[in-house]
């Protein structure tokens, strides 16, 4: 860390630089200033005024609160973080991730989702909670007191059965979840989506329900039915076969919808949201549950074959 020699910092760390006054050879008053040493584990190294303090190697300064900084361990999947710098764009879809409460959290968040290099973490956001982002890249780093930003030097995906699959040292072995993020009549009946939707709208697929239905009512029921259609459980059930390791599930065009604000198609009919359940069947339960993903789309714009399950 570089010291300003000012009379000014040196007032307003007080007891943390040690001043000194001496009169170089030419005959002009030098001033020289000494950093404290480092601090030790466990120990208060700042705060937001400031800033952080060194720590032991392997660890990193920590902010707490505003007037609070700690030296901890270094997340051990990825670099020792830049404390005070936000890594500014590159944030994944669905990327803002809340209910994590450290950074290592967040590394190991960012270590196992497809896609993810790099984190930044606020343990104080916008609503008072943490919340730590998912990034593609490092972006613009900004400074912002608070934000803890690192990247990821060993990813669990290195290990997982879609690496070895891709790989050829494991031979998929795959379930289909059909009905889920492409509704099917004649295999998800007994679902509540149908309810009060006649027999013949419902075989003729996604679009004309969501027509049948209206925007409100027929969000609200999409929601409930991916909600419940396929859940972590079943997930875990399938890895606890011993013999399946992959899943294939089938998506619309309309997907996409969800991760955009351009000017309205015909996918605008359909119920937004299932973006997320998707992302969460890759990102969290393939991961740990250690299935891969097949994505299969399954429903083109336009409806490719004229059939309910490409929403003719």
């Amino acid at each position: 860390m570089t010291w300003k020699a000012s009379s000014l910092r040196r007032a307003f760390l007080g007891a943390t630089i040690i001043a000194a006054s001496i009169v170089d050879p030419r005959g002009a008053l030098a001033s020289i200033e000494v950093a404290e040493a480092c601090a030790t584990s466990g120990g208060n190294c700042g705060n937001i005024q400031t800033g952080p303090n060194c720590c032991p190697s392997g660890q990193f300064c920590q902010p707490w609160n505003p007037s609070y900084y700690q030296c901890i361990n270094k997340p051990a999947r990825c670099s020792v973080p830049e404390v005070g710098i936000d890594y500014k764009g590159q944030d994944l879809i669905n990327g803002d991730v809340t209910g994590l409460k450290l950074p290592e959290d967040c590394c190991n968040r960012c270590s196992s989702t497809a896609g993810c290099v790099a984190f930044t973490f606020v343990n104080i956001g916008w609503d008072g909670q943490p919340h730590c982002y998912l990034k593609s890249g490092t972006g613009t780093k900004l400074s912002n007191s608070g934000a803890i930003s690192a990247t990821v030097t060993s990813s669990t995906a290195s290990n997982h059965i879609q690496a070895k699959i891709r790989s050829g040292a494991a031979k998929s072995k795959a379930v289909n979840l059909g009905g889920w993020l492409v509704s099917e009549y004649w295999m998800s009946w007994d679902s509540p989506l149908w309810t009060g939707v006649p027999s013949t709208t419902a075989w003729q697929g996604e679009y004309n329900v969501m027509k049948y239905l209206g925007k409100t009512k027929g969000t609200a029921a999409f929601e409930k039915h991916r909600q419940t259609w396929i859940t972590e459980a079943d997930i875990k059930e399938i890895a606890a076969t011993g013999m399946l390791n992959t899943v294939r599930v089938s998506v619309g065009h309309w997907i996409i919808r969800d991760a955009t604000t351009s000017p309205g198609t015909e996918a605008d009919m359909f119920a937004p949201g299932g973006l997320k359940y998707l992302d969460t069947l890759i990102n969290t339960w393939a991961v740990k549950y250690n299935i891969a993903v097949i994505i299969s789309l399954h429903a083109h714009q336009g409806s490719q074959n004229g059939f309910e399950h490409s929403a003719l």
